[in-house]
């Protein structure tokens, strides 16, 4: 299914001339990933590990219903920029150190530091609203109106003036 090349010592992590690439002096190994769960009881392990990783995720949704925009943001922030950004430019740079050039390298490292101030920051932000919420006016129900529309609408002609939306005038 899945074949790989085990190589003793990899010398040049570029690709290789045509002539010195030799597979059939390089050993294979079939790695099946069904293997891991022909071991006795790995197979329940990893069910009952499923199954309570749902299972505590829908009680977490369940008990912050009202704050799970918050929690999302919160888990969203603190991981979507490590593993979009971060991560691979870091392995990319660890990979390809040798030969990547120095220009290269410097905006990589630069990208690295940008991202990691950036991700801290909003990592921070959507924290306070996770875990320190501010708690709305509740007679304002339309917080994004400009402040005269915020507790009633601003088509609703009836408040201003009855006759107004009797006659229309």
């Amino acid at each position: 299914m899945h074949v790989y090349y085990i190589e003793e010592h990899v010398l040049d992590i570029e690709t290789p001339a045509l002539e010195s690439f030799k597979p059939e002096e390089k050993p294979l190994e079939h790695i099946d990933p069904a293997e891991a769960y022909k071991a006795p009881g790995a197979y329940m392990k990893a069910a009952i590990m499923r199954i309570s990783m749902v299972a505590i995720c829908s009680v977490v949704a369940v008990i912050w219903k009202d704050h799970l925009n918050a929690l999302m943001d919160f888990v969203g922030a603190s991981t979507s920029c490590m593993v979009c950004m971060i991560l691979p430019i870091v392995f990319y740079l660890k990979t390809f150190w040798p030969t990547v050039s120095a220009p290269e390298k410097a905006f990589g490292i630069l990208c690295i530091v940008i991202s990691s101030f950036l991700a801290v920051y909003v990592s921070i932000n959507t924290g306070k609203e996770l875990f320190a919420p501010t708690h709305p006016d509740p007679t304002i129900l339309f917080p994004l109106c400009p402040a005269k529309y915020q507790k009633v609408v601003f088509t609703n002609t009836t408040h201003y003036s009855v006759a107004r939306a009797l006659f229309e005038y």
